[in-house]
């Protein structure tokens, strides 16, 4: 399946998110804050980004 980036502040919404995600068979890698997830972005290649907007 599709590889996705999620990135979110607040954990307990980043690992809900991780979690159902990868129950449904995606490759999941999470990112703590913005910074985190440029980073991750730059160096990876990802299907879908999903991220908090007002970190």
């Amino acid at each position: 399946m599709g590889k996705i980036l999620v990135i979110d502040d607040e954990e307990s919404i980043l690992l809900m998110l991780a979690t159902a995600l990868a129950k449904c068979g995606f490759n999941v890698e999470i990112a703590v804050d913005g910074t985190e997830g440029i980073k991750k972005f730059d160096e990876g290649h990802f299907d879908l980004v999903i991220t908090d907007i007002l970190m």
